[in-house]
């Protein structure tokens, strides 16, 4: 699940292959790396990106922790806030081409409920009769994917001209829909064990009630986060050593990605121009926390290709 990830600071001039992680990886991608902070923040998430550019995330101003954090949206390198009206915290989470932007605020209770800014306007996104609701993604059509917990356990659900679907991994305890694409791909992440998918993670893939497992090969947990229209699969996922790391998946080859130098790195969102964001820590601190920006060098790359099957077109 995104967690709850603006200036452009440093650029790493050097070309990074993806590292090959332990299944077979018949195309590779180089990239270029920029670091994106927000001047003077503590620290900065970026949790998602559209296909013009334009990004989300949240920051905070003086703490190492996004308790009682600040969204953000960075579009044509102007900063502004996403603060929704009287709440004691907000994540901007997802944004579209047409710059609605969805995430999560906090009331004053310290209950979550899912927001949509459009056009400047705020409004409650809630699951009806759900103790919280987390809204993480919008595609360019305006369906909406989140979370929310009836108070026993996660569901995914959509948001699709007003009316809420539940979509959950078949058989287990709980799940999360953490992004859609604009094809209605879905991927997110479930747990068979845990109803609030805190361990034992999986990620998945679903196309019209057809799901699939995304498992990062070795790996203890995968999240499934973020998905382009042309089926690139982007996430993260924690090692046999506890580190995350992020990844991408096509044509069923899995391959890591790596902020230079970086401990940690988790990889959020892809938009379709294949650009790439999330967050990484440095190497003196897990809790000092950067936003990331990794755009594609020339260099192979895939396109109508199942995400799980080397091949086949998806249609």
């Amino acid at each position: 699940m995104k967690k709850h990830g603006l200036k452009i600071t440093r650029t790493w001039g050097i070309l990074l292959g993806v590292a090959v992680g332990m299944a077979s990886v018949a195309w590779a991608q180089s990239y270029s790396f920029r670091s994106v902070d927000l001047p003077g923040a503590a620290i900065t998430d970026v949790n998602a990106i559209n296909s013009a550019g334009a990004m989300v995330g949240v920051y905070n101003a003086t703490n190492l922790d996004f308790t009682n954090p600040t969204g953000y949206s960075l579009i044509r390198g102007n900063f502004r806030g996403v603060n929704f009206p009287e709440s004691t915290g907000t994540y901007a989470d997802g944004i579209n081409r047409s710059q609605e932007i969805v995430g999560v605020y906090v009331d004053t209770s310290g209950k979550e409920h899912g927001f949509l800014l459009k056009s400047g306007h705020y409004s409650s996104i809630d699951f009806p009769g759900a103790i919280q609701t987390t809204a993480l993604m919008l595609n360019d059509a305006g369906t909406i994917v989140g979370g929310y917990d009836d108070g026993t356990r996660n569901h995914g659900f959509i948001l699709q001209g007003g009316q809420y679907t539940t979509t959950d991994f078949p058989g287990a305890a709980g799940s999360f829909a953490n992004s859609i694409n604009n094809l209605g791909e879905i991927v997110g992440e479930y747990s068979m064990t845990d109803p609030y998918v805190g361990s034992s993670i999986q990620g998945y893939y679903e196309l019209n009630g057809n799901f699939n497992t995304v498992d990062f090969p070795g790996a203890q947990d995968t999240e499934a986060e973020g998905l382009n229209s042309s089926g690139l699969i982007v996430g993260d996922y924690l090692d046999s050593s506890v580190v995350y790391h992020g990844f991408t998946l096509m044509g069923g080859n899995y391959a890591s990605i790596d902020f230079p130098g970086a401990p940690s790195t988790r990889a959020y969102t892809i938009n379709d121009s294949n650009q790439i964001v999330g967050f990484y820590t440095v190497a003196d601190s897990s809790a000092d926390v950067h936003g990331f920006l990794a755009t594609p060098l020339a260099g192979p790359n895939r396109h109508a290709s199942h995400p799980l099957q080397g091949g086949a077109g998806r249609r």
